[in-house]
């Protein structure tokens, strides 16, 4: 059976704020076809995902089971997102992973240290620059 375009929301939602906006997972791919999984048997099945692990999502016969199915589609559209975020932001990932200790020890930025998608990550990373200068400004003006 087909997806509703609803539940294909719900599961590109999930699994963009879940695994591929969360700063802390750093193996981003190896965790995307099973929260996949996890999402279309919660939403599509009444098969109940509460007593699966990871080896159980990452099942060859689930895989199969899903590939001949029109869900696939839906692992597609994340894949091509993951692969558009990760080419495009690399640096700047790079350089908020460096440097997110700047929002985190200002209690007034420290909200920018989570961010949710490619745009919030280039926020935080304008902010991390501005909060740099300051102190290298702070420095000089100290040094004299």
């Amino acid at each position: 059976s087909y997806i509703s375009l609803e539940k294909c929301d719900t599961i590109i939602s999930d699994i963009k704020s879940t695994v591929l906006y969360n700063s802390e997972i750093e193996n981003k791919f190896a965790l995307i076809y099973p929260r996949y999984i996890k999402d279309v048997l919660d939403l599509c099945t009444n098969i109940d995902t509460a007593e699966l692990g990871g080896e159980d999502l990452n099942s060859p016969v689930l895989e199969e089971l899903l590939k001949t199915n029109p869900h696939t589609s839906i692992y597609k559209i994340l894949e091509s997102e993951r692969n558009k975020k990760n080419s495009h932001n690399n640096d700047e990932y790079t350089f908020f992973v460096n440097n997110k200790h700047f929002l985190k020890e200002n209690t007034y930025f420290s909200s920018y240290a989570s961010p949710l998608d490619a745009f919030d990550l280039i926020k935080s990373n304008i902010i991390i620059r501005a909060l740099k200068n300051k102190e290298e400004i702070e420095e000089m003006i100290l040094s004299k």
